[in-house]
């Protein structure tokens, strides 16, 4: 996957490619960490094994076998969200029954238009940074 890189120093490569000043023309902000938000990526679930393959730093997880009836669960899966689902509960417990780690994020909460707008703008003119 590469070399590790710096948030900040990714934020600052993109203002100067961007043929931008930071502090002129751009201004990065430290937001600190936000509801929902990843503090670091989860590859495999947690029921998942992985196993080495011919490259060192290359691992590979072995696909669990669809049984019959989770098949069955995928297919009505498919058709309950190919529909014009009504019902966004019942298609959340689907995909739980499917995945057993699936958990439902609360929803954020809702902004009104004013926000929405205020923070458009301040969006084009900062670059936030967790």
């Amino acid at each position: 996957m590469g070399e590790p890189v710096k948030i900040i120093d990714l934020a600052r490569d993109l203002i100067r490619l961007s043929g931008l000043e930071e502090g002129v023309d751009v201004d990065i902000t430290y937001t600190g960490v936000r509801p929902g938000e990843k503090l670091y990526e989860e590859v495999l679930l947690g029921h998942e094994a992985v196993e080495p393959t011919a490259h060192p730093k290359v691992l590979r997880s072995p696909a669990d076998p669809v049984s019959p009836a989770t098949a069955g669960l995928i297919e009505t899966l498919i058709q309950s969200a190919l529909g014009e689902p009504d019902d966004w509960d019942a298609l959340r417990l689907q995909l739980r029954a499917l995945v057993p780690d699936f958990h439902v994020p609360p929803p954020p909460p809702p902004a009104d238009e004013a926000e929405h707008r205020a923070a458009a703008i301040s969006a084009e003119r900062k670059l936030k940074l967790a």
